[in-house]
């Protein structure tokens, strides 16, 4: 909704900057489809105000934009 978040993920001891999301954008989708923990850390890089969405709130939703969202992000991440 609002804001900023840094994707990073420790590898040897180093963070890794995966990236920079902004407005708009969505992270943790893999560990919602797949039921696992999530493999790299989000941190809000300025104040930052977030939609929460579970698998239950998912399926619930009638408005499928989140999931056409997910689902061409998860496309793009995999390409």
């Amino acid at each position: 909704e609002q804001g900023s978040i840094k994707i990073t993920k420790l590898l040897d001891g180093r963070e890794i900057i995966l990236g920079i999301l902004t407005k708009g954008e969505i992270f943790g989708e893999m560990a919602i489809l797949n039921k696992t923990v999530r493999n790299a850390t989000a941190i809000a890089f300025e104040d930052s105000v977030l939609i929460r969405y579970t698998s239950s709130t998912l399926l619930e939703d009638s408005d499928s934009e989140i999931l056409t969202k997910m689902f061409t992000v998860i496309s793009r991440r995999l390409w």
